[in-house]
């Protein structure tokens, strides 16, 4: 940090605190966010407790990748993230499927290698059975609750929320499924189907300053999905995808799935 090269603007991410750890392992971060400000790089925390969060904040941290909702995370908290104009990734389109069964959903089928929709319905499918599926109900409801009022405060605050992927944070990761589902829990959560949109393309682009792409406008990139249905009147209807395209060509997906398959 002390030597960088000087160029345009970048971000950096870095990993704060685990659960339970002490509010002082927020201060390797801090001083990094001091070094970088005067380099001009921005600093993303990976954060794992939101007890860190205001002393983050105070120092000019740009966004939390991971930032916990739960009951720590109460008005005065959204308020202060969204005065300092910081964003968060919630992150919760992994998380939450454990307490799901996905087995059965034919989009999993779609958006993932056979092989990985197999592991992933018996590690998964596996919670909702056995001695303690009573209490990963029981779990999974509070946990509901405390998710829902974190994220309604963020929402009311006008926080920007922005849709990531927790990229290399656990094996056989499926990004594009976890992706639509995750809009899914926006929406549940409290967001209208177009501000959870605008979560997942224009707001992310602009966070990391990516002007070429994120919106369909002339002079972008043109990376877009066209749907059979409408997702304004349903957000589920993200996964009603008819063609796809990449840089302004169409990607071949029953190719794709002949990959996937072994049958190429």
């Amino acid at each position: 940090m002390r030597s960088p090269q000087r160029r345009s603007p970048s971000s950096r991410s870095g990993s704060t605190t685990g659960e339970g750890a002490r509010r002082n392992s927020s201060r390797p971060s801090i001083a990094i966010i001091d070094e970088a400000r005067d380099s001009d790089i921005e600093v993303i925390v990976h954060q794992q407790t939101a007890q860190d969060m205001p002393d983050l904040l105070e120092a000019g941290v740009a966004g939390f990748l991971h930032g916990r909702l739960g009951p720590t995370l109460d008005d005065q908290l959204a308020a202060q993230i969204r005065d300092s104009g910081a964003f968060l990734v919630p992150n919760l389109g992994l998380g939450e499927l454990r307490r799901e069964r996905v087995g059965a959903d034919p989009f999993l089928q779609e958006a993932t290698p056979p092989a990985v929709a197999a592991r992933l319905r018996e590690s998964f499918d596996a919670l909702g059975v056995g001695a303690g599926a009573s209490r990963a109900a029981a779990a999974a409801s509070q946990r509901e609750r405390e998710l829902s009022d974190a994220f309604s405060r963020l929402v009311d605050a006008g926080v920007d929320i922005v849709l990531g992927t927790d990229a290399g944070a656990v094996p056989d990761h499926f990004f594009g499924y976890t992706g639509h589902r995750e809009l899914e829990i926006f929406v549940r959560l409290g967001m209208t189907p177009m501000q959870a949109i605008i979560a997942a393309t224009s707001r992310p682009a602009e966070r990391l300053g990516l002007a070429d792409t994120g919106t369909l406008a002339p002079g972008q990139m043109a990376d877009f999905v066209i749907l059979d249905t409408n997702p304004l009147e349903d957000i589920r209807n993200t996964q009603s995808i008819s063609r796809v395209f990449l840089r302004g060509r169409e990607v071949d997906r029953t190719r794709l799935r002949r990959l996937w398959t072994g049958q190429d």
